[in-house]
């Protein structure tokens, strides 16, 4: 019985080393997405020329969920003109959608900041943004990069001495 035990605990904490190794992979991937999108909303307003709800609307198509959602949502919420300012119809329905992807908070903070300089600027400073944007992006995603490997490591180990130290205090 006291086998059975130690074996299970070793097992516990060793995956949940390994979950919050996956975890930061996960992050790293929604990263890219995420500039992929931003690359994509650029490129509709560039070459689409066209008013936001158009832009996101031709976005919604081209990515997955939760993002088509959202995008689809903000599409209607522009076309439908209640008097909400941009920045609000950007934090009703981008925001508070994010926190359920594995973006971290300074990413939704980052992505919430260019909505609200989105929605005054004229077409070329909005271009200029979003560029600024993605350079910071970029940077942030080399640095999860960098990390990443060392932090999946340490996580594993972690795990797996966490569960070793505590079936030792256990005998």
């Amino acid at each position: 019985m006291k086998l059975l035990g130690i074996i299970m605990i070793c097992t516990c904490s060793s995956m949940l080393g390994f979950m919050q190794g996956e975890r930061l992979r996960q992050h790293y991937d929604e990263q890219i997405y995420l500039k992929k999108i931003v690359m994509l909303i650029r490129g509709e307003i560039r070459y689409n020329c066209g008013v936001l709800s158009e832009v996101f609307e031709n976005v919604s198509r081209k990515v997955k969920e939760p993002y088509k959602d959202i995008f689809s949502q903000l599409s209607g919420s522009l076309s439908k003109g209640d008097g909400e300012t941009f920045n609000d119809i950007w934090n009703s329905t981008v925001i508070k959608k994010l926190n359920g992807t594995k973006l971290f908070e300074r990413d939704i903070e980052g992505f919430k900041e260019l909505g609200e300089n989105m929605g005054y600027l004229d077409t070329q400073m909005q271009l200029n943004y979003i560029d600024l944007y993605i350079d910071r992006l970029s940077g942030e995603i080399e640095d999860t990069k960098d990390k990443l490997q060392g932090s999946i490591k340490l996580f594993k180990a972690l795990g797996i001495m966490g569960g070793l130290l505590l079936t030792i205090l256990i005998i």
